[in-house]
């Protein structure tokens, strides 16, 4: 079905395309629906008498007005919905080719591969669900007051069936909808945050965020006067005992690491071990502070891939895991843990990931007004790299939980 290519959705030239292409899978949707009320009588009685089919079927017409209502909003010309909806599927598109790339060469033992870009694979196509998932929250994300902001859209599907992929998805649109909507410093700081109950399954989602962060970045950098300076890019929140919370435990972690070849016990900065964007492993070296911005970054030692071009001063990858510099950079995405969470109301610094930021500059990013920045940064002789008064960016507009059937209480 061409409607679930993400090749034919990401390249459409105009919006009102998608009305064509997405109508007849909301069309099937209401025949099964329509099906399911006329043949009641296959169901057991008592599921009739105390009134659980009536509300199933309520339910599932209600998804489908939200469904068509998704489908009016991406299928304006010239507008800004449209926009997001075909940065998302574009994104995507190259987040499942390059994290399947990825993976295979992984499984090769992580040599620098051959191809300097995916050949061949299966044609990233959505599953119908995935996108009537997205489809459905279109509304709710671009319309601040609508009323299905009081409704939380469980995605209940068995292991291995695809949910990541459906929220990754939505991530990417509502990415994309803040930098073309907000202007300035608004359209960065903190936008999607993804709890998660193990750190171990944190770990695992968040080498595949960071494929879908590397997409974005792809993306960003054809077009930075469409997308934006700030880099798109996801951030690791976890506990001291996985990563550093202050980058320079961090840097002394990391160069202990690299002069012993003895991984830290605890605070260990190297957590990304493969590129995400093309498979190779990744070891110490491959890390190192860079003071513009000032920052743990990561380099692929690829040098055939995107991420990994010496040459290129902005060839890192999109990902942060200090608290530092997750607190001066404010990446896109924020993945972590819900006990790492529990924190914020504790460190008055978190605050920056609510947008409470005041000041800006290229070498120490994001800051707020009760850290004096102008002192620290008065030596710069480029006055593009001084402090900038700023107001405060705007909060995170999604929070994403996975795995809520591992979270137990009220």
């Amino acid at each position: 079905d061409e409607s679930l290519k993400l090749e034919t959705l990401k390249n459409v030239d105009n919006f009102s395309e998608y009305e064509k292409l997405l109508t007849p899978m909301k069309n099937k949707y209401k025949d099964w629906i329509d099906e399911l009320s006329n043949n009641k009588s296959s169901i057991p009685k008592r599921f009739i008498d105390d009134g659980t089919v009536e509300f199933q079927i309520k339910n599932c017409e209600e998804a489908l007005k939200r469904i068509e209502t998704g489908i009016k909003e991406v299928s304006k010309d010239n507008s800004i919905v449209g926009e997001a909806f075909r940065f998302a599927n574009s994104v995507m598109y190259n987040q499942m080719r390059y994290s399947g790339w990825a993976k295979k060469n992984q499984r090769n033992g992580g040599k620098i591969p051959k191809e300097e870009k995916p050949i061949g694979g299966r044609e990233p196509t959505w599953y119908i669900f995935q996108l009537a998932f997205i489809l459905l929250n279109i509304e709710s994300i671009v319309n601040p007051k609508s009323e299905n902001r009081e409704t939380v859209d469980l995605l209940w599907f068995p292991t291995g069936g695809g949910k990541t992929e459906a929220y990754l998805g939505l991530i990417a649109f509502n990415l994309a909808l803040r930098r073309l909507r907000e202007t300035g410093v608004n359209r960065f700081g903190v936008t999607v945050i993804m709890r998660y109950t193990y750190r171990i399954l944190t770990l695992q989602q968040f080498q595949r965020a960071a494929a879908l962060m590397c997409a974005c970045e792809y993306e960003r950098r054809k077009n930075k006067e469409k997308w934006g300076d700030e880099p798109f890019s996801v951030g690791l929140f976890v506990g001291n005992q996985t990563t550093p919370n202050y980058l320079k435990d961090a840097e002394k972690n990391l160069h202990e690491y690299q002069n012993t070849g003895v991984k830290p016990e605890e605070g260990n900065p190297v957590q990304i071990i493969s590129c995400p964007w093309c498979g190779t492993k990744i070891g110490p070296w491959e890390y190192s502070v860079t003071h513009l911005p000032n920052r743990m970054r990561i380099r692929c030692r690829n040098p055939k891939c995107y991420f990994g071009n010496k040459d290129n001063k902005d060839s890192f990858l999109p990902v942060i895991f200090i608290d530092d510099d997750i607190n001066s950079s404010l990446p896109s995405l924020l993945i972590g843990t819900v006990d790492k969470f529990a924190r914020l109301a504790w460190r008055s610094e978190y605050a920056a990931i609510f947008g409470k930021v005041t000041q800006y500059c290229r070498e120490h990013g994001f800051q707020p007004s009760n850290i004096p920045l102008k002192k620290i940064c008065g030596q710069h002789r480029n006055k593009e790299w001084k402090t900038k008064n700023i107001k405060p960016v705007p909060p995170p507009e999604l929070i994403i939980q996975d795995e809520l059937h591992l979270i137990s209480g009220p």
